[in-house]
């Protein structure tokens, strides 16, 4: 029977912790991640070094960072990266980063000289030359168009794992798939579990927060169940990572609202530049 369920001995799983141990040591000795990282220390030493295949879920409320942190990952995950957008147009995401990349601020990249702007446009594409943006705004993004682009991207850069970042959720599933909103949802998650198990990516995945959770939620970070939608998203994650603001501040805590290889319920403070678009620890 195809896809039965496997029946193993603790014997037989003797081989897979000795391998993924051997795993482990030889990228230490390598000096290189298992897998993408988000590039703050800490966070990454508290998600398991890296970030595992599988859904990490991303929420905030609006101006909390979610584009600006996941542009950031996918741009020094130290792996080929696809950033797939539904909302923001590639050229707005590209000005991101070029602040990021250069320091340059994003006021001076509204309205700059043609010259300065291919000379920071091509510095930053030479620096980040594994990064992939997928217009899923243009057309719909469908999960064999993801899975090929990931396919190709490992194979050129000779990687066993990838970054794939959705954002966001609702507008991408939307586009993906037909019928209603939370079908359409549920069907997209169970896609993107799929796909990061075929190619052994993480999937950074953006969601938006619904009116009435952002008005009820009781503590810290709520959780993925308050998203639009996305009700089965905490019990598919690996992690789930919420960011908080206070208006007029540039901290930004994260919350780990779940975390299957670490700590959950912890919390790291983070330092946002607006001006560059840029996260610190």
């Amino acid at each position: 029977m195809e896809n039965a369920a496997q029946v193993l001995t603790l014997a037989d799983l003797v081989g897979t912790l000795v391998a993924d141990a051997e795993e482990a040591l030889q990228a230490f000795k390598d000096g290189m991640p298992r897998g993408p990282i988000l590039n703050l220390p800490d966070l990454d030493n508290t998600l398991g070094g890296c970030l595992a295949p599988g859904l990490h879920g991303l929420t905030g409320d609006p101006g909390s960072g979610k584009t600006a942190l996941a542009l950031q990952a996918a741009s020094r995950c130290r792996f080929p990266a696809l950033y797939v957008t539904a909302e923001q147009a590639p050229s707005e995401l590209f000005r991101r980063l070029i602040s990021q990349t250069t320091g340059v601020a994003m006021d001076e990249l509204r309205y700059p000289q043609p010259d300065r702007i291919r000379d920071l446009a091509e510095k930053t594409a030479r620096a980040c030359p594994s990064l992939v943006i997928l217009d899923a705004g243009r057309g719909p993004a469908s999960r064999e168009q993801i899975r090929g682009l990931l396919d190709s991207l490992r194979e050129k850069w000779g990687r066993r794992s990838a970054l794939l970042v959705v954002d966001a959720l609702q507008p991408w599933a939307r586009g993906a798939y037909e019928g209603e909103e939370y079908p359409s949802l549920q069907e997209g998650l169970r896609d993107l579990v799929v796909v990061t198990s075929q190619t052994n990516t993480a999937a950074l995945v953006l969601s938006h927060r619904n009116r009435e959770s952002t008005r009820r939620r009781s503590g810290p970070g709520g959780s993925m169940t308050a998203s639009k939608g996305t009700a089965d998203f905490e019990h598919l994650a690996e992690t789930v990572l919420h960011l908080e603001r206070v208006e007029g501040s540039d901290r930004v805590t994260v919350h780990l609202a779940k975390n299957r290889r670490g700590p959950a319920g912890f919390s790291i403070s983070l330092l946002f530049n607006r001006s560059t678009q840029q996260f610190t620890e």
